[in-house]
């Protein structure tokens, strides 16, 4: 019998299987050699180890695992005499957990579905925060219950009995409620932070610790209350006209100008000031390849997305070798670069503020590309009006250029009835690992889906042969005037159709020995030019290895002038000072627009 004041002893413990003592026998020899490595890592280095033994060598520690379980077995039976059966701790333990995580899943469900009922009442901010965590969603269902027992905002409607606002009291709930929710990220005596803002900006990080500075510096007392954070904003998420409470100095500034303005961490009010503000060429790509990081809204951009070559390109032709620019002169380029850069400012701060159902994407590619990227799209799509209503991009023909791959590619262009995306790459020295030593451009060709061969386009888009003569019939014109060459690198440029209904028009060109031709033309792809079988870009059909394939042929009637790549390079398979310049590769991609939203009617009521 034992005493009742002696403490029960403890039970024996289970042996380690085979692996185990393995494990325990080399492991810090392991972790010697591989310094720095997590345990879970060093774990999975010794079972690879462990599998490689032979089954002489792995023997050996089951036999140790084998003496260990005999002797295990007579210490159980030992204690089982003396103190009853042994429990097994283990299943009660996995049973608890198990309890715990069913408790943990009840309550995030039960706090998502209070959130979505109160969300309801606005369907906006519902969709602004569904992604955040359950602690934010509950946090928000507290907020609204707030807001709703003090009648729309107390903030909200203070703002209105002092002052005539832009915003709508729609409007004033939704800032009202982001507000707090920066407010949870961290704050400071009810005002926001510079760490608050950093979460809401995951694609611009940066930018939101310049933005939280503009905001500070134009705020009273420079802190960022509820009532500042509106007149900020007021700036960036309505029109010049309707401004009411922001500083009258930036009313003229348009939205690109003041996302600008911020990204370039430029504090100066005096209109005199900003003019004379130089942007230097790093300053000026940061600004571009942010506008750029806008197309990831909220989501963190990884490592492999880092990737500036398309700011830079569009800063190589703005600032063309000069250190710096006067603000003014840097705006009016890069808008004359990118059109669409103000639209794409206003639709960025509307959906991060206040209506996060604005929707804008870059065309999504069926498959990877060596050349094209989310911020090459992003740059085509700012910079024209019909790649701007893209919705994908469909890989129809893609080659590190070889010999007999011009039969392959004059089979895609004619069979496809969409317009198409010509990407070239040619490099200057292939040993040169600099990305700017090599040359990207292309062509968009726009073609009407409805036509279905060059022959019908001719009968449909020419029957008078006022465009072609009869011997241009015969060869392959397609294309119309939404078409635009450009160059990716090392300078962005574009350059649109010119079509002139009194010049003969050479939007892109196709012949191939295989059509048959009865008046001899030449083989090979073209754009641009003059429809007299002169071409501002030839890609010849032997594609490698013919000094025929040029570029900035100054012959154009088609599209804008200029050079295409720099003024020294024309022929494509040319050297010069020992560097080769070779065509390398060419992507070929399908394009599918967005389909119009077709609005249903309402029946009539009777």
């Amino acid at each position: 019998m034992t005493d009742n004041n002696t403490k029960k002893e403890a039970p024996p413990k289970r042996p380690q299987c085979a692996f185990f003592i393995y494990k325990q026998e080399v492991y810090q020899e392991v972790k010697d050699k591989n310094p720095g490595k997590k345990m879970t890592d060093i774990t999975k280095i010794i079972s690879e180890q462990y599998k490689k033994l032979t089954p002489v060598e792995q023997e050996v520690y089951e036999q140790k695992y084998k003496e260990n379980k005999g002797q295990f077995e007579i210490l159980k039976k030992e204690y089982e005499d003396k103190h009853g059966k042994i429990q097994n701790n283990r299943k009660k333990s996995k049973k608890g957990d198990a309890g715990a995580k069913d408790a943990k899943k009840s309550a995030k469900k039960k706090a998502k579905k209070m959130a979505m009922e109160m969300m309801m009442m606005n369907e906006k901010i519902f969709i602004k925060i569904q992604g955040s965590s359950y602690k934010i969603l509950f946090l928000f269902f507290f907020f609204i219950q707030k807001i709703k027992k003090q009648m729309g905002g107390s903030k909200s409607k203070e703002i209105k009995q002092h002052a005539k606002v832009a915003f709508t009291d729609k409007e004033l709930q939704v800032l009202e409620i982001f507000f707090e929710l920066i407010l949870t990220h961290d704050k400071l005596n009810g005002f926001i932070t510079q760490k608050s803002m950093i979460p809401e900006f995951p694609e611009n990080p940066d930018f939101a610790v310049k933005l939280y500075n503009w905001m500070r510096e134009r705020s009273k007392n420079q802190q960022i209350d509820y009532t500042n954070f509106v007149i900020t904003l007021e700036l960036l998420l309505k029109e010049q006209q309707d401004y009411y409470l922001s500083d009258y100095k930036f009313r003229n500034l348009e939205k690109f100008e003041l996302f600008a303005l911020i990204s370039l961490g430029c504090l100066d009010t005096e209109k005199e000031s900003i003019n004379r503000f130089q942007v230097s060429y790093s300053q000026g790509s940061q600004v571009i390849k942010e506008l750029l990081n806008m197309y990831y809204f909220a989501k963190e951009i990884t490592n492999s997305q880092k990737n500036d070559l398309a700011a830079r390109s569009v800063a190589n032709q703005i600032f063309d070798q000069r250190a710096s620019l006067p603000f003014n002169s840097f705006i009016a380029s890069t808008k004359q670069q990118l059109i669409y850069a103000n639209k794409m400012c206003k639709q960025y701060f509307t959906r991060k503020f206040l209506d996060p159902t604005v929707t804008y994407s870059v065309p999504k590619l069926n498959m990877p590309s060596i050349i094209l990227n989310d911020q090459v799209l992003a740059l085509l799509q700012m910079s024209s009006p019909d790649f701007y209503k893209i919705k994908s991009l469909e890989m129809r023909f893609s080659t590190s250029v070889n010999y007999d791959d011009f039969e392959m590619l004059t089979e895609v262009v004619v069979e496809s009835q969409q317009s198409l995306l010509f990407i070239f790459r040619n490099r200057e020295d292939e040993s040169q690992n600099d990305t700017f030593q090599q040359q990207i451009f292309g062509a968009y060709i726009s073609v009407d889906p409805m036509l279905e061969s060059h022959y019908i386009r001719r009968q449909q888009k020419d029957p008078m042969g006022i465009l072609y003569s009869q011997q241009d019939q015969v060869s392959f014109y397609f294309g119309d005037d939404k078409s635009f060459l450009f160059s990716l690198l090392p300078k962005f440029q574009m350059f649109s159709s010119t079509f002139d209904a009194k010049s003969k028009a050479c939007f892109a060109y196709l012949n191939s020995r295989g059509f048959n031709l009865k008046v001899p033309q030449p083989y090979g792809l073209g754009f641009g030019g003059d429809a007299k079988g002169n071409f501002r870009i030839w890609i010849d059909e032997n594609l490698k290895g013919n000094q025929a394939n040029r570029v900035n042929n100054q012959c154009d009637l088609t599209y804008e002038n200029g050079y295409i790549l720099e003024p020294h390079i024309e022929y494509l398979i040319v050297i010069i000072i020992q560097n080769p310049i070779k065509l390398s590769s060419i992507e070929i991609w399908a394009v599918t627009f967005d389909e119009p939203a077709i609005k249903e009617e309402k029946p009539q009521e009777l």
